[in-house]
């Protein structure tokens, strides 16, 4: 009789161990329709279907290539667990090829928060005191972190612009264009210079400029955001960061980002203010 009591109250625990777990899953996730389909750096393609929104999604393998045919617009990191702020925008029925030695590793459907928006016009900087102090023996040694953004981004609104039309590599008929060019650009010890954009009525966009930093001891990067506005200056859309290479003190970087936007603002962008850090 013992041992049947015995019983009876490990199979009461068991029962409700097994109701808690349900009771923790979710009672149901909003998902992407479609499929998504992403080609690693050894080209193989790998597809994924009806995605969960709102959720990081890692890209096994990295991503050099990207096709959306979701219902969700589609972020794209350069870490599996979707965080910094690096990141491009990838719209239902788009696609995305990575710049050169680049690839992203996760993705994320309806929502970036890691891809923070740049800092609105006018606002304060924190007032002093109000952030924690960092914590003693946290930090990596000098040599080791990473280049940091500048905490005073510079916004800049473009000198000349223009419209004209070309015929793209592989291309059989002109595709017509927008362009911005920035002046010289300073943030701390960073310089900007021939800042050209490019914005395709398909989507794509290209940024190509000329950097290079005065002083540095782990390399700095120029880190430059763009925000579209209508002829009344209202924005209508802001695209994802894009990150010059890192930069060495008196040597001059060259470089070219690609990157999509939301074709149907094209017709309405009237002007670019680029949002830069260093």
């Amino acid at each position: 009789m013992r041992a049947q009591r015995v019983l009876r109250r490990i199979t009461r625990t068991v029962v409700a161990v097994t109701a808690l777990a349900m009771a923790a899953l979710p009672t149901g996730a909003q998902a992407a329709s479609g499929t998504y389909t992403y080609v690693t750096p050894s080209g193989q393609s790998i597809q994924g279907q009806d995605p969960p929104s709102d959720t990081c999604i890692p890209l096994t393998g990295g991503a050099v290539h990207f096709s959306n045919d979701t219902t969700d617009t589609a972020f794209l990191y350069g870490s599996a667990s979707c965080s910094g702020q690096w990141g491009e925008l990838v719209g239902t029925g788009a696609t995305w090829d990575a710049p050169t030695g680049a690839q992203a590793l996760g993705v994320r459907f309806g929502s970036a928060p890691g891809a923070a928006a740049p800092p609105q016009q006018g606002a304060q900087p924190p007032t002093q005191g109000t952030q924690p102090p960092p914590s003693q023996g946290t930090q990596p040694p000098v040599g080791n972190q990473p280049p940091q953004a500048s905490k005073n981004p510079v916004a800049s609104n473009a000198m000349h612009s223009g419209a004209a039309r070309e015929i793209r590599p592989g291309a059989t008929t002109a595709t017509a264009y927008k362009w911005w060019t920035w002046p010289d650009l300073k943030v701390g010890d960073c310089h900007q210079t021939g800042g050209y954009l490019r914005l395709y009525a398909d989507g794509k966009l290209t940024f190509s400029a000329r950097t290079w930093t005065d002083h540095t001891f782990s390399g700095d990067i120029w880190h430059a955001r763009f925000q579209l506005k209508n002829s009344g200056g209202q924005t209508l859309f802001t695209t994802g960061t894009f990150d010059s290479p890192t930069m060495w003190a008196s040597k001059q970087v060259d470089w070219t980002a690609n990157g999509t936007f939301e074709p149907s603002v094209y017709a309405a962008t009237a002007t670019v203010t680029q949002w830069a850090s260093c």
